[in-house]
């Protein structure tokens, strides 16, 4: 129970990394849209679409995903072997998007993208994903343990 919490805890906090990421990659991308001498409206639509992502990404799919651990714990049984086969399913979930990226997306965009859409981080914004990671493992971690015992 505590590995597939802490397990469950490091995915929480890698996807609240990737989009913290996308947020100041957007926010880079839009500064150069509007310093453009060519207003379009076209990436300002793929700037709205990133935006809502983010947004159903981290208030939708992360507090789901937890509140679903607890209740598969409560309600389908804790047995060791029920928890591990849950947690799978729910790692799978967090990860569908990396795998739709890595099949869906030709190799040619990829490396495109891995070119040109690297994120310039200053040290405070280092720090603050440092810092955002560490704590969302630990509260992650121990909310989902504290959660089943509480209701279990």
């Amino acid at each position: 129970m505590v590995l597939c919490s802490m397990l469950i805890g490091f995915s929480v906090s890698q996807e609240i990394v990737d989009i913290t990421l996308c947020e100041l990659l957007r926010r880079q991308l839009f500064q150069k849209t509007k310093e453009s001498p060519h207003k379009e409206w076209k990436p300002l639509i793929f700037m709205a679409s990133l935006e809502f992502h983010a947004l159903l990404r981290r208030f939708a799919i992360l507090p789901l995903t937890l509140v679903a651990a607890v209740a598969l714990i409560l309600y389908k049984g804790g047995n060791a072997l029920e928890v591990c086969m849950n947690t799978v399913a729910l790692l799978f979930l967090l990860d569908c998007d990396n795998l739709f990226y890595d099949g869906a997306v030709p190799d040619d965009v990829q490396d495109d993208v891995n070119k040109r859409g690297r994120v310039t981080l200053r040290a405070a914004d280092q720090d603050f994903i440092r810092f955002s990671k560490n704590l969302h493992i630990f509260t992650s971690t121990f909310t989902l343990f504290l959660a089943t015992f509480a209701y279990g």
